[in-house]
């Protein structure tokens, strides 16, 4: 790979003569190849853009051929619809000398034939009459009524007539002047009034009550002709056709092989519907007349003619031109070739017409055209040649005579580098090498003057920088002193603000004591309150419950004297029964009775007794257990009345201590704000010391650059007095 850098750091080796020779030589070299590369990109321009002006001339060619076909077919369609309407008239009027066309009251069943599926049906249909003649059903190889003979003869097209067979308007062809290829007429084919060809719109329009000129099949073979209604009071009962083949109407085929479509293209016809569909109506001279071409593929498998069909039947009906490029291989060529067809769609005869131009038609002036910038081409290459070796000649002979003086200046440089002021150049010239020469005398003599003054200037110098560099000496000494007494002040006031600090903290600490046990004391306080409150409530409680104990005390006194009342009459009752008892045994048998009785109630007397006792000696437990809780009651009342006595107290010493902690509280905040303000003193004397032993560094480090400069200033005194001592004036 070229690299600029290296070839110019190889050309700085050789003289200026062979530079500049090069350079000339480079430079007419570097203008050919750019001349050259330009022709050669143009080249490829201009071929490419002539080629897409003959793809464009091909699309041309194509699109002018489509309509110089186009507008043939409209001047053929209308000479055919001419003669076959003259035809028309001539067939109308000899059917009405015939008698004319009439329906029958007679209904016979006839066997007819769909004209594209060959499907076959019965049809019951009125008897057709041409003026007494009863056209019969069985009628293919009888010949027709004679008035269609007679009309064939006196204006050369085929005639055919239809009968409608229904309401829809479907046709039958019941007499044709045609022959098949076997002989027979084709008759009891109907074409169905719903036909996609050109013969459901001629029915359509037939029906309306108008003629049509356009295409019909008959016996096999496609017609171009006439239709008209057959009317019998007024209802179309049929149809009259007069008409010829398309093969055999000259006027059809002439403009598709006349025209012309650059120098191989071809003019062509395919059909648009039924069974001639993409099939090849008119060929390159007749080669593929009636070939289906519906199913071929360009070369890139691309199905284009069936494209052609499709596209012109949806978008063409108007006449629109439409074009498609592919490429397409015809059997008699070697490769396929690029190609521009423009088609439309000719509604009349419902023909997809069109031509197509093969690009390729033109390469022969593309190769005219290569040819000559190829010429063009290797002409510049040896014009540049040409002057390249000129340009050398020429680059040589002034590089020579710039060499010369250049020379010697550069030995007098030489002499100059070597400390030798005396050495002179004189070049007899006004150009700029001799203005070169008299200012490389001038400044010789320029230098030989500055010598003198730089040796003054040196010892100048040399002074000055010893001077300096004393004096920094002293200088860098005073301030390392100073350096050193910054340093332990500094340490000094930093202890200090630690030791503030801690104050500061410490206080706080005690400031946040302070204010637990503030708030310790205030919930003591309202603790002990609702103690004394609560001890008063009991007091007033124990006081309720000893007054209503002492009554119960007076209550069991006046249930002891009923107990009293109790057991002496108990015992009056056992004395009773004693005596009945003893009255029931001296009564015998009479006093059993009582004396049962009076053990019952001696029985009851002894419980009683035993109860009262009992009774007696619970009221005393009672008793007892009352006075005791009346005396406890009487010294919890004491005992709860002390507490209260005592809770006041303590409430009250509370009190105090929370005016106390308070008071401690101010005095710890007063402290820590002294110590926050004297850490804030003591920092800004910190920052001070520091911000001072920064100076005292710089300003240590200035005077170390002055040492230095100094220091080195005198060396350079000393360098520069060797360095004027070489040069000799």
């Amino acid at each position: 790979m070229w690299k600029p850098a290296q070839t110019m750091k190889r050309l700085r080796c050789h003289s200026i003569g062979t530079r500049i020779a090069t350079i000339c030589v480079s430079s007419v070299a570097v203008t050919a190849i750019v001349l050259l590369a330009i022709v050669l990109v143009q080249r490829r321009v201009m071929t490419g853009t002539v080629s897409e002006l003959f793809a464009k001339q091909a699309r041309a060619d194509a699109e002018n051929a489509a309509r110089d076909v186009r507008l043939h077919c409209e001047t053929a369609h209308a000479m055919l619809v001419e003669h076959m309407s003259s035809g028309l008239n001539v067939a109308e009027e000899m059917l009405k000398k015939a008698g004319g066309v009439s329906l029958g009251q007679t209904t016979i069943v006839r066997r007819t034939v769909h004209q594209m599926t060959r499907e076959e049906k019965p049809a019951a249909l009125p008897k057709l009459y041409v003026g007494e003649v009863w056209l019969e059903p069985d009628a293919t190889a009888k010949p027709p009524p004679p008035f269609l003979d007679q009309v064939e003869a006196l204006t050369g097209f085929s005639v055919g007539l239809y009968q409608r067979m229904n309401e829809r308007g479907d046709m039958l062809r019941v007499a044709s002047t045609f022959h098949q290829a076997d002989g027979t007429r084709p008759v009891g084919i109907y074409v169905p009034s719903d036909d996609p060809s050109a013969q459901g719109r001629a029915i359509a329009a037939v029906l309306e009550g108008k003629r049509y000129f356009g295409r019909a099949r008959m016996g096999g073979a496609w017609h171009l002709g006439g239709y008209a209604p057959i009317l019998q009071e007024g209802a179309v009962i049929g149809m009259l056709f007069v008409g010829a083949q398309e093969k055999l109407l000259a006027q059809t085929r002439q403009p598709f092989l006349k025209i012309p479509v650059g120098k191989t293209g071809y003019a062509f016809a395919l059909g648009g519907s039924g069974d001639l569909k993409g099939r090849y109506v008119v060929s390159q001279e007749g080669k593929r007349d009636d070939e289906s071409m519906l199913d071929s593929v360009d070369a890139d498998g691309v199905p284009v003619v069936r494209q052609m069909v499709e596209t012109a039947l949806s978008q063409a009906r108007n006449g629109q031109l439409l074009t498609l490029r592919y490429r397409w291989k015809n059997p008699e060529d070697p490769a396929p070739r690029w190609k521009v067809s423009a088609y439309t769609y000719f509604e009349p005869w419902d023909w997809i017409i069109g031509a197509g131009a093969y690009e390729d038609d033109h390469r022969e002036a593309l190769q005219i055209a290569d040819d000559t910038l190829g010429r063009t081409v290797l002409w510049s290459l040896l014009a540049t040649l040409l002057l390249a070796v000129g340009v050398s000649w020429i680059a040589v002979i002034a590089s020579r005579s710039l060499a010369r003086p250049l020379s010697d200046l550069v030995h007098a440089a030489e002499a100059l580098s070597a400390g030798d002021l005396k050495h002179e150049v004189i070049l007899p010239s006004d150009d700029e090498i001799g203005k070169l020469s008299q200012s490389f005398g001038a400044v010789s003599g320029s230098l030989r003057s500055l010598l003198g003054d730089l040796r003054e200037a040196s010892a100048a110098i040399g002074r000055e920088a010893g001077n300096l560099l004393a004096a920094a000496n002293c200088q860098s000494g005073r301030a390392c002193e100073q350096s050193a007494a910054l340093g332990i002040t500094g340490d000094t006031v930093s202890e200090l603000a630690q030791a503030s600090h801690h104050t500061a903290e410490h206080a706080e600490s005690v400031i946040a004591t302070a204010q637990r046990a503030e708030e310790y004391s205030q919930q003591g306080t309202q603790v002990l309150e609702e103690t004394v409150s609560r001890m008063s409530v009991l007091g007033e409680q124990v006081d309720t419950i000893g007054g209503s104990i002492t009554e119960l005390a007076e209550r069991t006194l006046l249930v002891r004297e009923l107990l009293s009342a109790i057991q002496d009459v108990a015992e009056q009752a056992n004395l009773l029964a004693l005596n009945a008892s003893i009255e029931a045994a001296r009564a015998g048998e009479q006093g059993r009775g009582f004396a049962v009785v009076a053990k019952e109630v001696r029985r009851l007397a002894e419980k009683s007794r035993g109860a009262a006792l009992r009774a007696h000696s619970i009221l005393r437990e009672v008793d007892k257990g009352t006075w005791t809780a009346v005396e406890a009651t009487e010294e919890g009342g004491r005992h709860a009345r002390a507490a209260m006595d005592q809770a006041r107290g303590a409430a009250s010493a509370i009190h105090g201590l929370v005016g106390a902690i308070r008071t401690s509280t101010g005095t710890a905040r007063q402290i820590a704000e002294a110590a926050r303000k004297q850490t804030a003193g003591v920092e800004q004397i910190v920052a001070a010391i520091r911000e001072l032993d920064t100076l005292q560094a710089d300003a240590l480090s200035g005077t170390k650059q002055i040492q230095a400069v100094a220091s080195s200033l005198l060396s350079l005194s000393e360098h520069f007095s060797r360095l004027v001592a070489r040069y000799k004036n």
